[in-house]
Parts: structure tokens; C-alpha cells; sequence
């Protein structure tokens, strides 16, 4: 984060009417200020590092945001109060401050990651660099958020979010309030009308899409501009002992939410009593109370001047490191959050500092511009061109191509496979049988895994057999298995109630959500469903895990051929599947023979002693999974074509009962 290291005088309230007081453009120094996004950043560091022992270090961003918004209005303010103000000293100041360290940090991260990536992840990263460069990470990545969006522990540049959303403040605060010196507007009522505007649109979408609630800047904007209106607005008139006190409630409402906050995560109402206490802290600030001293305290406000960089570092030094060895950076962390400190100090001493001295201004700034200017041209030049290309063989090259693997335009994403937190969303019609209603009807119900499953049933099925599809991302058939899951998985149900298949395919990630499910055990509430579905008339058929791999499969085939490539790409991995799956697999076994279930385990189709499949055919290109374990359609085909024969043995199984049930009945009238 980045800011003036300075702040508008105290009790200056300003209407739009300039000022004839020269001294009304000087900024007092407040070390306090610094202090405080010493603790900011540290809370975001450790977080990073230590997730579990500092559950809300997250909010440390939510403190940068009320800073920048308090110190820029301030600086503005007095500027323009003077006449002093030029939008293009601004932004050329802007420039000077904020590019040397980001693109020291975007060309080192670029350089090491060549190095360590595998495959086309590069190239995903060439469309990062792209973004940053162009401060506009936030839309970026809000771009990319969805089920199978990469984790937030691979991109070592998706930290300038936050980044992004500030230079966009950069770009409109100046504007709102030069026009509202212009034009001799109420400015508090202004910032008063953006602060509770932007806040209920915060609120509206953290219901509908708490993505867009997370990166977009129109509902960020309430948490800047609070920190605007603190500037401008003159502060009550009480005893410093009053002040002293407020400052205190201010630190503890900031503890709390940073040590005892359990929701990780953007979530509006944290972010109000955030945002409460670093006002409170820093109003008390400006009264020099005891509380203030403190975060003076030198230690703490060093870390403030080396907040910026040292926020620029110890995200890709925390990712690169993990990806290199995710067992040994359980030990590393401390000594790689030390290294972000070390890098962060050396640019700050060796590079922000002297470039902050340089004049004359406007031509530091334009080199500076071009500069970045060259990153984003070379950026975006990689992330059209697959440049690994130049150093994979042709022979594993198409290897690299499901790293684009589509897989939304045959599985009905969006219409059949829903997102159980965008509320918005819901099965339609075209998600059932159809008005033809002959032919065997089958179900599938489940997980993304069980949506990757649905476009080789549908491919390969007959036309004697009608495929209906109900599919939540990261919600399993489990009763209660969380707030979100359970509504979507009620209305899975009334559909399948409305439509009366007769033969219904459960299929989810079972290993993952026999560790996460806590109301009881995932069996118990997979009973529940079966039961219900079973009153139903319909027979049900629970396909087991699928042996995931630790990671995506290209990378694991990338590093085997890596390690003796003159035997070509592997068609099986061995240490697969682990102890967790192969258990899962045994419990659901035993749950369907109890309850009178077919089951088909993907293990024994998949796996035998030599490990577990790889591909669908004989060729090493095919893969069975683009990614850990959700099926290509491809890979689709080969486990539907296996399936169908149960779903065949079951259907002569159900009309031989019906058959069997109908001559009883007969037999019965006859007696």
C-alpha cells in the first residue's frame, strides 16, 4: 500500500471555500499513522504465513483502505484550500512513489517463476503482470473467480487487488473534490452520500456475489471514504483523557477483529467495526494521547515506512516457496516472512528512497511510466503466447494444453450446475426429463465432480435413456452439510421429487467432505437423502471417490518425464490412491450393501497395484482429469460406458422386481 507520509491539520473543516492561509498546504508528520500501518501490515503478513493463528490478519487491508482514504483527502484538501493543487504533480508524485518497488517485484517475481512453474502456469501469470501494470488486478481476478479458479496459494501476484482498488481511488478522489472546490459544494455531505451508498451496495452484493463484493471498487469505496470523512470533518472538542479512552476502544475493537474473527474471508459487517476502530484510533491519534506513543513506538513505525514493499514481497515469497515444497514451507515460514523483511528493507533503503529524492519530478515520472509501460507491453505479449512452448519438446507439448481445458460448454454450467452462493441462480426446467418421458429416466445429484460425470453419460447412453442433471459446486447429497449447501441441495430434491427418475447417480468429492462434514458423519447424512429418495420409487447408485492426485495431473506427468524422459509420459502414477480415498471408498461400500444400494467404485476401475490411471486410452495425451481429479469428457466417456452397465443391470433388476411384485399381486386377487 502506498500513501503520503503526512496528514492535514487538525479541526480544519473546509466547504468548498478557499483558504488565504499559506500554512493551510503544509502536512504535520504523524508517526502514530505510520505505527499503525506498521500493525496493519504485519497482521497481513502473519496471516499469510500463519492463517491459523491470526484468523483475521486479512483485515489488515481494511486498514490501509481507511488510511488512504483519510490522508489523501487531507493532503487534498489542504492543497487545494491553498491553490496549490495540479492534477499532474498528483499523479506524477503518485508514479514516483508507488512504480519503483512494483515493478522491482513484478520482473523478480516473473524471473524466479520461469523457474519454478511448470507448464503453462507462466503464461497465467503474464496476464497478472498484465493486470498489475495497469492497476487493475481486482477486475482481473474477479474475472477469474469461479469453482475452478486457481488457488489463491498459486498466483504470487494476487495481493494487488487491494492495489488496484487504491489507484482507482487515486484516479476519482482527485476529480470529486477539485469539482467540489470549484463548484463550493458540501463536501462532508458528499463523502457522507458516497460513504452510506457505497456501503449498501456492499451489503446487497456480499448476498448476491460476494466476489464482486470483495474486488469491486464501488463497494470498497465506503471504507476510503470514511477515512475522508475523518479528514475534513472537525473533531468533537473533549479532554485528552477522552480522547486517550477512545483511542483504547479503538485498539481493542481492531484486536478483536484481527485475533478473534473466525470467518476468513471479506465479510461487510467485520469490516464496519474494523473500520470503526481504526477511526476511533486514529481521531485519538491527533490528540497526542498515550495510546498514540505507542504506535510511535520506533520499531512499529518502521515497519510503517517499509509497510509498501513489504507488502509487494512477502506474497510471492510465500507462494513461490510453497509451490517449490508445500511440506517444507510448513517449516520455512518464519525465515521467509524474515526474507520479505530483508527485501523490503532493501528496497525501501536502496531504491524508493533515493528515486523519491530525484527531480526534476516530471521527468522521473515519465521514465518511470515508460518502464511500466514496457512491463505491460512484454506481459501481455506472454500471456497470448505460449512461450514454455520454447522449452517443452513437442512430444509433451499437448500436454500443456489442458491447462485452457474447457470445461464449462458441455457440462451446463451456470444452468444445471449451479453456484450455491450466487443466490441468483437456481435449476430450470431444461435441467429434467423433458415432456418425452419414455425411456429409462436417470439423475445424476451431486458435486462439480458429478457435473463432469454428466457429458459422458449423455454421450454415451442410448436414446432409450434420459439424463437429468442437478449439480452444486462444492455441495454434496449430505444433509446440513452447510448453510449455503443445504438450500441448493432442498431444491435438487423438490426437482427430482417433480420429475420421478427411476434410477439416481450420487457422485461428490466423498474424501473431502467426510473431513469437513460436522454435524455428525457424511454417512449419516447421506442416509438421510437416501432415504428420502428411496421413498421416492427410485434406486439409487453411489459411484465412489475418485482417487485424486496431490495436484494437477500435467505437472505430475510433467515432473515424471522430467525425471527420466527417455521413458516418455507415464499412463499410471503409482501413490495413488492414498489411505483417505481407499478408507472413504471402503465406508461407502459398506453403506450401500447395508442400505441395499449399488455401488460403483471409480478405485477398482481405475487402479490396480501398479497405481491408477492417467489416461482413457492408450495414448499418454488423453487424460483421464485436467486437474486433480474432475473428469474430461473424455475420461467421462470411459467411466460412463463402465456405469451404464450398472445402471442397465439395475433398470432389468427394478422391472424384475416390479414384474414379480405385479404376479404376487395377481396370485393374491385370485385367492
Amino acid at each position: 500500500m502506498a500513501w503520503p507520509q503526512s496528514m492535514p491539520p487538525e479541526s480544519k473543516q473546509w466547504a468548498g471555500v478557499a483558504s488565504t492561509d499559506p500554512r493551510s498546504a503544509r502536512l504535520s508528520y504523524r508517526a502514530d499513522i505510520d505505527g499503525l500501518r506498521g500493525i496493519a501490515v504485519l497482521a497481513v503478513v502473519l496471516f499469510h504465513g500463519y492463517p491459523r493463528n491470526l484468523p483475521g490478519g486479512f483485515l489488515g487491508v481494511d486498514i490501509f483502505f481507511v488510511i488512504s482514504g483519510f490522508l489523501i483527502t487531507g493532503l487534498l484538501q489542504n492543497q487545494l484550500t491553498a491553490g496549490t493543487f495540479s492534477f499532474a504533480e498528483f499523479y506524477q508524485r503518485r508514479v514516483r512513489r508507488l512504480f519503483p518497488a512494483l515493478i522491482s517485484v513484478i520482473l523478480i517475481t516473473a524471473i524466479v517463476s520461469a523457474f519454478v512453474y511448470w507448464g503453462n502456469q507462466a503464461q497465467g501469470l503474464s496476464w497478472h503482470i498484465f493486470g498489475a501494470s495497469l492497476f487493475l488486478s481486482n477486475f482481473f481476478l474477479w474475472r477469474e473467480v469461479g469453482y475452478f479458479d486457481a488457488l489463491a496459494q498459486t498466483k504470487p501476484l494476487l495481493h494487488l487487488w487491494s492495489l488496484g482498488i487504491e489507484e482507482q481511488f487515486y484516479i476519482a478522489w482527485p476529480v470529486l473534490l477539485w469539482l467540489s472546490f470549484r463548484r463550493r459544494w458540501r463536501l462532508k455531505y458528499i463523502l457522507g452520500l458516497i460513504t452510506g451508498a457505497s456501503f449498501s451496495y456492499c451489503i446487497y452484493l456480499s448476498y448476491i456475489d460476494p466476489a464482486a463484493a470483495f474486488y469491486s471498487p464501488l463497494s470498497r469505496a465506503w471504507e476510503l471514504s470514511a477515512g475522508g470523512l475523518l479528514a475534513i470533518c472537525s473533531p468533537a472538542t473533549m479532554r485528552k483523557v477522552v480522547y486517550g479512552w477512545l483511542g483504547v476502544a479503538g485498539a481493542l475493537i481492531i484486536s478483536a477483529c484481527i485475533f478473534l474473527v473466525k470467518q476468513q474471508g471479506f465479510y461487510v459487517w467485520q469490516a464496519v467495526f474494523l473500520v470503526a476502530g481504526v477511526l476511533l484510533v486514529i481521531a485519538s491519534g491527533s490528540a497526542g494521547t498515550p495510546w498514540s506513543r505507542v504506535l510511535a513506538a520506533k520499531p512499529l513505525v518502521y515497519i510503517g515506512l517499509i509497510s509498501y514493499p513489504l507488502y509487494l514481497w512477502h506474497w510471492p515469497v510465500l507462494v513461490l516457496a510453497r509451490y517449490c515444497d508445500a511440506r517444507l514451507f510448513r517449516h520455512l515460514s518464519f525465515l521467509l516472512i524474515a526474507l520479505s523483511f530483508v527485501l523490503a528493507a532493501v528496497t525501501y533503503r536502496y531504491l524508493e528512497r533515493p528515486i523519491r529524492r530525484m527531480e526534476p519530478l516530471r521527468d522521473v515520472s515519465i521514465r518511470l511510466f515508460f518502464a511500466m509501460a514496457a512491463t505491460s507491453l512484454v506481459a501481455v505479449v506472454g500471456s497470448v503466447i505460449p512461450v514454455s512452448n520454447l522449452w517443452y519438446p513437442p512430444e509433451v507439448r499437448p500436454i500443456l494444453d489442458y491447462a485452457n481445458y474447457d470445461y464449462v460448454t458441455d457440462a451446463r454450467v451456470g444452468e444445471c450446475w449451479i453456484d450455491p452462493a450466487d443466490r441468483r441462480q437456481s435449476f430450470g426446467s431444461s435441467c429434467g426429463f423433458g415432456e418425452d418421458r419414455n425411456g429409462l429416466k436417470v439423475a445424476i445429484w451431486g458435486d462439480s465432480h458429478s457435473g463432469r460425470l454428466y457429458p459422458g453419460l449423455r454421450r454415451t447412453a442410448g436414446s432409450d435413456i434420459k439424463i437429468a442433471e442437478y449439480v452444486s459446486s462444492a455441495c454434496p447429497p449430505i444433509q446440513n452439510f452447510s448453510e449455503v449447501c443445504q438450500p441448493v441441495n432442498e431444491k435438487a430434491f423438490q426437482a427430482l421429487e417433480n420429475e420421478r427418475p427411476d434410477i439416481v447417480i450420487l457422485f461428490a468429492r466423498w474424501t473431502l467432505y467426510s473431513n469437513q462434514y460436522r454435524a455428525g458423519s457424511a454417512i449419516n447424512g447421506l442416509g438421510y437423502y437416501v432415504s428420502r429418495l428411496k421413498a421416492l420409487g427410485a434406486r439409487v447408485i453411489v459411484v465412489g471417490p475418485f482417487p485424486v492426485f496431490k495436484t494437477d495431473l500435467p505437472t505430475l506427468l510433467l515432473k515424471e518425464w522430467s525425471e527420466n524422459k527417455k521413458a516418455g509420459l507415464p499412463v499410471s502414477l503409482d501413490g495413488v490412491p492414498d489411505r483417505a480415498t481407499a478408507g472413504v471408498d471402503r465406508d461407502l461400500r459398506a453403506f450401500a450393501e447395508k442400505n441395499s444400494l449399488r455401488f460403483f467404485s471409480l478405485v477398482d476401475l481405475l487402479c490396480s497395484g501398479n497405481g491408477c490411471k492417467t489416461t482413457f486410452s492408450d495414448s499418454p495425451y488423453d487424460l483421464i482429469t485436467w486437474d486433480y481429479g474432475h473428469l474430461t469428457t473424455g475420461g467421462a466417456e470411459y467411466v460412463s460406458r463402465h456405469l451404464l452397465d450398472s445402471i442397465r443391470d439395475l433398470a432389468r433388476s427394478r422391472d424384475s422386481d416390479f414384474a414379480s411384485l405385479k404376479e404376487n399381486s395377481a396370485k393374491k386377487q385370485l385367492d
